[in-house]
């Protein structure tokens, strides 16, 4: 390996790092500012984002190697993908606090 190339290397490992730390960031103050608004923490929005960026990971990886036509336009169907994905976790956790409320109102009657 020459010079060149490590430093090709050390340059696209960088921005990789780079594009994920702002990710990150922006996931961590956005729930920095719910915290703030609302007092209290909320581990719920942070599942709704790890779904959503896990979804579109799948989607990329999957056009990458299956549908190598369609890189371009991946995000159109992997946003529906997310949205849905994070309906169906809305619906799994709406009804487990259902079920934790109608426990908490059998103990107290």
């Amino acid at each position: 390996m020459s010079l060149n190339e490590i430093g090709s290397m050390v340059a696209m490992q960088g921005f990789s790092g780079l594009s994920l730390f702002t990710v990150l960031l922006l996931m961590a103050l956005g729930l920095a500012i719910i915290f703030g608004q609302m007092g209290v923490i909320n581990m719920a929005h942070g599942e709704f984002m790890a779904i959503g960026a896990y979804v579109v990971y799948l989607f990329s990886q999957v056009t990458q190697n299956y549908l190598p036509g369609m890189r371009e336009v991946y995000f159109i169907p992997a946003v529906v993908a997310a949205f849905v994905a994070a309906r169906w976790n809305l619906d799994e956790q709406l009804s487990a606090a259902e079920a934790t409320s109608q426990l908490g109102l059998g103990v107290n009657a």
